[in-house]
């Protein structure tokens, strides 16, 4: 069997070699969930951060509607690299849906956030805590994750902070909480 696999891969081109070995290495377990982004430069960088650590599917909750903003400088495709055509991305209209969407699935919900019974996302922290399916939601930098998703999360976590800054941008928040995970 290994070399029938072998002669196989043997005739296939780098690309799709390369293709298949990145594929195999992601992960179904953790699922990143998006909450209310208002940036689409910040969703865009998010699900490239979800790309390249591996998550294959990022699942969008809509923002609610606002005034139109002037046209951004740049274009989002230059901020994802291509990463959302790697991605299984779902958009839902509000957190009620995708809360329930997430409960019909048997995803755990963990949420990135601070406070009373927050889990501190350390490097030393034991991997045998992480559910099998998890998925992580990172809020809004304005304002966190939304209530709703708050009061359904199994888990409440936080990357530490250990310097005068407060708060960090959403797509190094989210690499760094996916990373820990």
């Amino acid at each position: 069997m290994q070399a029938e696999h072998t002669a196989a891969t043997d005739q296939c081109p780098p690309r799709v070699i390369r293709c298949e070995r990145v594929l195999r290495k992601r992960t179904k377990s953790v699922l990143l969930v998006l909450d209310r982004i208002t940036d689409p430069h910040n969703e865009a960088a998010a699900h490239r951060c979800a790309e390249a650590l591996g998550v294959q599917h990022v699942w969008t909750v809509a923002p609610p509607l606002q005034p139109q903003k002037k046209r951004p400088k740049r274009d989002t495709k230059s901020v994802a690299k291509g990463a959302d055509g790697w991605l299984s991305l779902q958009r839902f209209d509000n957190v009620a849906s995708c809360v329930s969407a997430l409960r019909v699935e048997g995803w755990d919900i963990w949420c990135a956030a601070d406070g009373e019974g927050a889990v501190e996302l350390g490097s030393d922290r034991p991997p045998d805590l992480t559910p099998a399916k998890v998925a992580v939601v990172i809020g809004r930098e304005a304002d966190g994750c939304d209530p709703a998703f708050l009061a359904a999360a199994t888990q409440k976590v936080y990357f530490p902070l250990r310097g005068f800054t407060s708060s960090l941008n959403l797509s190094v928040a989210t690499a760094l909480v996916l990373s820990r995970i």
